[in-house]
């Protein structure tokens, strides 16, 4: 029985099973090993449409640095063209 599941897996159920040989007879040796294998931890993916930054900074950050420069962006249009008016 699995008490704990290693980091990455699920735990698994308990499950009944006969460890059998056949190349041995029933009183003649032992079964050596027996392997058991957990499920690996489903992996979340990002739903469809969703935009993944690969930098570490939060998407706050980004949203706002994109306004900063839209914002100067603007500004250095519209300086220019007051320039050209006048």
């Amino acid at each position: 029985m699995e008490l704990e599941a290693p980091a990455g897996y699920l735990k698994a159920a308990g499950v009944a099973f006969v460890a059998e040989n056949p190349k041995l007879e029933p009183d003649a040796g032992f079964v050596r090993q027996v392997q058991m294998t957990d499920k690996r931890v489903p992996v979340q993916s990002d739903p469809p449409g969703m935009l993944v930054c690969a930098s570490d900074a939060p998407f706050g950050l980004v949203v706002a640095g994109g306004a900063f420069a839209a914002a100067a962006l603007m500004l250095a249009a519209a300086l220019r063209q007051r320039r050209l008016r006048g």
